[in-house]
């Protein structure tokens, strides 16, 4: 039987004022389908760039037709379903710094007037796709490629020399 081992293999770096440690054990799943069908089925289709948390599950709209969904898998007949927890690895940033760091990284506007709590973005780091979530206690999780989880790592370190 395979075992899925995280890709960062428990990984954590700490700088004044920020913190990166990876996150495993989540369950990440896109779901696709017609707007009626996935909000029948699914039960929550946020806005764009913002999460919906209802229950143990938190909603991110991915595209016109496309909900990521994280929490426990969720039954449905309506919908396409493609688990993507084991191709993604997730990396909590907090500290005094994280926004200062992720300014640094992506084409966002990490203020927290324009990036809140909740809001959530699909962007790029390096040259990397990401997601990014902003969580309530002023902490951010980056989602990315499970393939690319190294590189995002190395980035994200690099990244934090010189934030001053």
């Amino acid at each position: 039987m395979l075992e899925l081992k995280t890709p960062l293999a428990g990984a954590s770096f700490e700088s004044e004022g920020i913190s990166l440690r990876e996150s495993p054990d989540f369950t990440l799943t896109l779901y696709a389908g017609s707007s009626v069908s996935l909000k029948r089925e699914v039960g929550a289709l946020p806005d764009f760039g913002t999460a919906h948390k209802e229950g143990k599950h938190t909603f991110f709209r991915a595209g016109p037709d496309q909900v990521l969904v994280l929490g426990e898998e969720i039954d449905t007949r309506l919908c396409a379903a493609t688990p993507l927890s084991s191709a993604r690895c997730r990396i909590e940033i907090s500290g005094t710094k994280a926004r200062t760091l992720l300014v640094a990284c992506a084409a966002v506007d990490f203020s927290s007037n324009a990036f809140g709590t909740h809001a959530m973005a699909l962007t790029g780091i390096h040259h990397m796709p990401v997601m990014i979530h902003a969580l309530p206690d002023g902490k951010f999780h980056i989602y990315g490629l499970r393939t690319y989880a190294a590189s995002l790592w190395e980035w994200l370190v690099d990244a934090t020399t010189g934030l001053g």
